[in-house]
């Protein structure tokens, strides 16, 4: 039979000094229960079988009240180096040294809960225990006095006391826990002898060898480190109406009105939550409405989510279900959260017939927002509502007489405005709390998909403006798993992401290692050591290359006449004479007119290349790379411009006669390339030019001006697969008003 120790352990104060780790580790408790047995060196021979058997018991369940961090402030001590002055305590001013102290404030008395089980066969060492805590006297720094209970119960007990217990439940994992799981120190096998021995050797740590003082390091204590997470509470609910009213149980409502829908539900839910626990009211207004809330609240507050329907291709939008995320710190229990959502019933002055929330266990719709796949995540996610950008950073707040040229269509208006865009997404993603660095921003008011409106519509009968609204496309460079809005109207259902799960890319780039140092002269050599790299990343069990990567079909060069294989570059994007990034680009992102790929080659071009790390580069050494990311959409290479230069020489694929003008070898050949490539015909403006003595070698710089927007990237020449040809769009140009070619 197994039986449960619960020891509680409360604060003479409610706050705690102790290291960062909230809350105090399981084997701070142990050390804790060590010092108060202890007598001097002396503990009691069963209060050491005890502690001995506590080691071997498997991590605990932690409940923790809840909590907020407080102001940090800064002590000045003594540090303990008088000697360095004569020993003389008038000259204690100058050891002084500075204490920054961040403590934990409780919100309210509530105790620590530490429940471990055990055999009942064991019950003589848990009672001991027990008896152990009451001479327990402080947990953490030495100014955090504390006291503690113990108590044996048994299973039902314990599943009474972990969903009545206030505060945040903190379950082990195992060693294959998400990243969001915190890791605190367990006692093991060995613990105890290692605390005594540590103490023993504190004691003894100065010795006298010879003529000098010697300092000998105490060993650390024997821990072990395990799991533990404390998750987001979901409720997932169905908008309901009487089936007497319709054939359909559903009550849809437009994704037009989230914002509308989200504020009723919040006002109804805190107006029947006060009436019935009127002494909560300033928490409820707090974090549900948000009245009063400040910024350490706002991680806590309840969130109201109302969720389109998508993901199938015939899926219409409107909003079928709410759902409801309880952050694990939100001082209002999910018990009672789950009892006043559970069968709300509303009504509105436009929908006469009543409406109801339904709980439901059916999270197939959950999956279409990321949730289908918590150890994986996605990185590439997209608005189903616009997310409302602060209108202080809004890129329309940019005043027409900050552009010099004054007239809004300018590229020189539209890049401040995108810039500012870019910043307000960030600022929003950091209130959100969301830290995973971004790698590319994608920002439009059209909707990015056919269940999506406009983002101007979402402002109807809210506070947002419509100026304020956009649909934002984000790439991170990790993987992020999470359902989660962010934005000025988070809390009222705007800037709802939804992973896009086709998240391939036939063009990614690498940044180099900061201490990477690779002139741009040795590039060529550079890039071939990538390409043995992929290579050898794409050969299956047999060997076997594709030509996307090898370039040969069988035992020869592919001779197709299309360009079968990946294009590398290696770019020195500040010219300052070293590689910055590596660009690796699929063959049917440079050539128009070859072959689209299937599935099944974009799958293999995008899981080969973005899983490059680092090569062996010969004399140039072991080059690490920073993790792949795809092009942002103003990034000069890809960007839709009229104008592109060459950023590396052009190398022909005809050779110059003797005495024949080297433009009008070049210029031709440029035009032959254009054309092979499925580019429209280009105005050649030829920036500089040279050749070998025999016409070989023909190198060129060179402007192509296009009649039409076109799209990135121009990799154009003879060795355009080995860094050359690159050409780069100007920044200057308006962005087209319709698709590039």
């Amino acid at each position: 039979m197994t039986n449960t120790l619960w020891l509680r352990v409360y604060f003479h104060d409610t706050r705690y000094h102790g290291a960062e780790d909230w809350p105090p580790a399981p084997a701070r408790v142990f050390q804790a229960l060590l010092s108060g047995a202890s007598r001097g060196l002396k503990i009691a021979q069963d209060c050491e079988e005890a502690l001995q058997w506590l080691e071997i018991l498997s991590a605990p369940i932690i409940i923790a009240p809840h909590h907020r961090r407080g102001q940090k402030f800064t002590n000045y001590v003594p540090n303990n180096d008088l000697d360095r002055y004569g020993g003389d305590p008038k000259n204690v001013n100058k050891i002084r040294t500075a204490k920054i102290i961040h403590p934990i404030l409780l919100d309210t008395d509530s105790p620590l809960n530490y429940l471990w089980d055990f055999d009942s066969c064991d019950h003589h060492h848990a009672q001991k225990i027990c008896d152990m805590s009451l001479q327990l006297y402080q947990l953490g720094q030495g100014i955090d006095a504390a006291w503690a209970q113990g108590e044996l119960i048994t299973t039902s007990e314990k599943d009474q006391h972990l969903s009545s217990c206030p505060g945040i439940t903190y379950h082990p994992g195992s060693r294959d826990s998400t990243k969001e799981s915190q890791w605190f120190d367990q006692p093991t096998k060995g613990s105890l002898l290692s605390l005594k021995d540590r103490h023993r050797c504190m004691r003894k740590r100065l010795s006298y060898e010879g003529k000098k003082w010697a300092f000998t390091q105490p060993p650390k204590p024997l821990f072990r480190s395990v799991s533990y997470n404390a998750k987001e509470t979901y409720f997932l609910f169905e908008i309901r109406q009487p089936s007497a009213h319709s054939h359909d149980p559903f009550a849809a409502w437009p994704a037009t009105q989230t914002t509308k829908l989200a504020v009723m539900i919040r006002d109804q839910v805190a107006k029947k939550l006060t009436q019935a626990l009127p002494h909560k009211t300033h928490e409820i207004e707090r974090f549900m409405i948000g009245r009063g809330a400040t910024q350490t609240d706002k991680a806590r507050r309840v969130r109201i989510i109302p969720l389109p329907s998508i993901g199938h291709p015939h899926a219409d939008g409107m909003i079928r279900r709410v759902l409801v995320k309880v952050p694990p710190n939100c001082p209002l229990r999910t018990d009672d959260l789950n009892w006043v959502f559970s069968g709300l019933e509303y009504t509105t002055s436009k929908r006469p017939h009543a409406e109801y929330l339904s709980k439901t266990t059916d999270q197939n719709m959950l999956r279409h927002y990321g949730l289908d796949s918590p150890e994986k995540g996605y990185r590439t996610w997209r608005t189903v509502t616009p997310a409302a950008l602060p209108q202080a950073k809004s890129t329309l707040n940019v005043r027409q007489d900050q552009d010099p040229v004054g007239d809004k269509d300018s590229g020189s208006y539209r890049m401040s405005h995108e810039s500012l865009t870019r910043q307000a997404i960030k600022q929003s993603l950091h209130h959100r709390g969301l830290t995973t660095p971004v790698q590319s921003i994608r920002t439009q008011k059209e909707p990015f998909n056919h269940w999506s409106r406009p983002a101007d519509q979402y402002a109807h009968g809210t506070r947002f403006h419509a100026r304020s609204l956009h649909h934002i496309e984000i790439t991170f460079s990790k993987p992020v798993h999470d359902i989660f809005a962010f934005g000025n109207g988070r809390f009222m259902g705007l800037g709802l992401m939804a992973p896009c799960k086709d998240d391939l890319h036939d063009v990614l780039a690498f940044r180099l290692d900061s201490q990477t140092r690779i002139a741009k002269r040795d590039h060529v050599a550079f890039l071939n050591a990538v390409r043995r790299a992929l290579m050898s990343r794409a050969a299956d069990n047999q060997k076997n290359i594709t030509t996307l990567f090898s370039g040969h079909e069988s035992s020869q060069a592919a001779r197709s006449g299309q360009h079968q294989h990946i294009f590398l570059t290696a770019d020195d994007s500040n010219n300052d004479g070293y590689v910055d990034r590596l660009i690796v680009s699929a063959p049917w992102a440079c050539d128009r007119k070859a072959k689209r790929p299937s599935s099944e080659e974009f799958i293999h071009f995008d899981r080969v290349v973005r899983h490059l790390s680092y090569l062996y580069a010969g004399k140039l050494g072991i080059v690490k790379l920073g993790p792949a990311f795809p092009l942002s959409e103003d990034d000069p290479m890809i960007r839709p411009s009229y104008r592109w230069e060459s950023r590396s020489l052009y190398h022909s694929t005809r050779y110059a006669k003797k005495n024949q003008d080297l433009k009008a070898v070049v210029i031709p050949d440029i035009m032959m390339e254009c054309q092979r490539r499925g580019l429209p015909r280009p105005e050649v403006n030829v920036l500089q030019v040279s050749a070998g003595p025999r016409g070989g070698n023909l190198v060129a710089r060179i402007s192509l001006h296009f009649k039409v927007f076109v799209r990135g990237p121009i990799i154009l020449g003879r060795s355009s697969h080995r860094g050359g040809g690159v050409f780069v769009g100007s920044t200057t140009d308006k962005l087209p008003k319709r698709d590039p070619v």
